[in-house]
């Protein structure tokens, strides 16, 4: 069994990674300059993971697993049941996921430009997503939406849901900073647009018209 230090030792590793691939990219990143970041030697961060794949691998896992966690406890407070369920209430969602994302931003920031490229990582974004839009379904599913187009709900949660959202969290501060335009009210009126944008599509995908 691992003791708390090689908990501690772990997370650093985590956390060193992030640091390193977003500021050099997945490529550009040394596993010896995660290890020095990380205050740890090489055999250590090897003996947890065998190579930078796997590293991001489990940064991937972590934050789906996160954001899935957040969205169970929007769920169990909101007490969304098959009898209880409304697009407006689920719309509610929205704001907390945002939130979430945002402090998650280096992580999307690297998953993103990764697919940007033809390398080893370049499916990590589909990875994150694939984790969102499988428990979408799964949810969909037991809210008693049962004749669901599965390539059709992933493709227009991947373009029109998940990556909106990405893409907001990592330039939306940019975009109001160049545009003279408070954050804040740019994030609201986000969240609103996205809302509306919600309550005009999904109804219909889960219906599949």
């Amino acid at each position: 069994m691992k003791s708390m230090g090689d908990k501690n030792s772990k997370q650093k590793i985590l956390d060193a990674a992030l640091e390193i691939f977003a500021s050099k990219g997945f490529e550009g990143a040394r596993i010896d300059e995660i290890a020095k970041t990380a205050g740890v030697n090489k055999a250590l961060l090897y003996y947890y993971f065998e190579s930078k794949e796997a590293l991001l691998s489990e940064l991937i896992e972590i934050n789906a697993k996160d954001f899935l966690a957040q969205k169970d406890k929007f769920f169990d407070a909101s007490a969304i049941t098959q009898d209880t369920f409304t697009f407006e209430k689920m719309s509610n969602f929205i704001p907390v996921a945002l939130e979430m994302l945002s402090g998650r931003k280096d992580s999307l920031r690297i998953m993103l430009s990764e697919a940007l490229k033809s390398g080893p990582a370049d499916t990590a974004f589909f990875d994150f997503s694939q984790s969102l839009m499988e428990d979408s379904i799964r949810r969909a599913k037991e809210l008693g939406f049962k004749h669901l187009d599965t390539q059709y709900l992933k493709t227009a949660y991947l373009f029109m849901g998940i990556m909106p959202v990405c893409l907001f969290i990592i330039l939306g501060d940019k975009w109001a900073k160049y545009s003279g335009y408070d954050p804040e009210n740019i994030k609201k009126m986000f969240c609103q647009i996205f809302k509306q944008v919600y309550l005009e599509m999904v109804p219909d995908l889960l219906s599949g018209k």
